[in-house]
């Protein structure tokens, strides 16, 4: 039986010898190196989850990719697509695009580039709830590379709601409407941060979500364990973190607030009920990974109910459990934090996490 490794070192030593100028390549885990909770319908890889994706390495000079979407016709829903090339991290690096045509269509990812190998990182900047992403086919003019085990050694998993996965981030008028042209999660206070770090991560995050209840949206703590949806589970041991930063509550707070006074106390109690669970949840499913807990950026009221949450799973033994307080936004778009206010964000989390990790 000839070992994985070995299998797809082979696998790419044929195709080199082969010296084909132009090659259409499988998009699977032999051929690229997924990021952020990926899963698969009938064989074809899908990316749903703001900032999942995979990067690979080629040698050659151009790359299309086979892409599929549900939605490409809706402004509201239409996913965007950024493309990061030999080592660009940057957002303004980024090359962006939408999948915009109906049925399956190549897009390009790089042309007319140097001889030589180089690298890509395709990601899904648009959120979840807007639109499935399938990615079938590399189209290379040259040859696929073997991929290179990550280079680092942190991994983080951001957990959260529209904040998190950037909405109107983009947008340049502070009420403007909503669409996904305007939504940039690598712009997002945990992809800044991530980058800045070095780290791999993951984003779980979906507009109007929260812990316990909302006015827009279902329970976090309900999808958490899962891959996508309510689907398959999300194997946690083949895909451990390092740290889980949670940012959920904004949503809570807005349901708090439109409760009659007489029924506010006990809707903090269960709120603060349902976060020491869910705090229980992330450690089972990652029983080394520290959890930071913060709120911010647009909520206040439930600050000092996530702060008790902590305090409350620390006491009944829970350990590695830290609470952290985000910057209030400088400014808006579609009446969430600007990008601007992002960095901010990712300044004082950054911050945060080198204190609390050592990193």
């Amino acid at each position: 039986m000839v070992e994985p490794l070995v299998g797809m070192r082979l696998y790419f030593q044929k195709e080199r010898e082969q010296g084909m100028m132009k090659k259409n390549y499988p998009i699977n885990n032999e051929t690229v190196l997924f990021q952020g909770r990926t899963f698969e319908r009938e064989g074809i890889s899908c990316l749903s989850w703001t900032d999942s994706g995979f990067t690979f390495y080629f040698e050659g000079t151009e790359v299309w990719a086979e892409i599929w979407t549900n939605q490409p016709h809706n402004d509201i829903s239409r996913p965007y697509i950024g493309v990061l090339l030999d080592g660009d991290i940057k957002p303004e690096e980024m090359q962006v695009f939408p999948v915009d045509r109906e049925g399956w269509n190549f897009y390009p990812l790089a042309k007319a580039l140097p001889e030589g190998k180089h690298t890509i990182r395709l990601v899904k900047l648009s959120e979840a709830q807007h639109s499935i992403v399938m990615v079938k086919t590399l189209e290379v003019y040259g040859n696929l590379v073997n991929p290179s085990p990550p280079d680092s050694a942190h991994i983080i998993e951001f957990i959260g709601d529209s904040i998190t996965a950037g909405f109107g981030n983009n947008c340049k008028s502070e009420d403007g409407s909503f669409c996904t042209k305007e939504q940039d999660g690598w712009r997002s206070y945990a992809a800044l941060t991530a980058q800045r770090m070095n780290a791999r991560f993951s984003v779980i995050a979906h507009s109007g979500w929260c812990v316990y209840k909302s006015p827009y949206g279902d329970r976090m703590p309900d999808i958490y364990e899962f891959t996508y949806g309510k689907g398959e589970y999300w194997d946690f041991s083949s895909n451990p973190t390092n740290l889980v930063v949670v940012n959920l509550g904004t949503n809570d707070g807005a349901w708090i607030n439109m409760e009659p006074e007489n029924r506010r106390e006990e809707s903090i109690r269960l709120f603060i009920d349902a976060y020491v669970d869910f705090i229980e949840k992330i450690r089972i499913k990652n029983p080394n990974a520290i959890i930071l807990c913060v709120i911010g950026m647009l909520c206040t009221i439930t600050t000092p109910y996530v702060k008790q949450a902590v305090e409350t799973a620390r006491r009944q033994g829970i350990s590695n459990v830290f609470f952290g307080q985000l910057p209030q936004a400088i400014s808006y778009g579609a009446g969430h934090p600007s990008a601007e206010s992002h960095v901010l964000a990712a300044d004082a989390l950054e911050k945060m996490i080198r204190t609390i990790t050592g990193w």
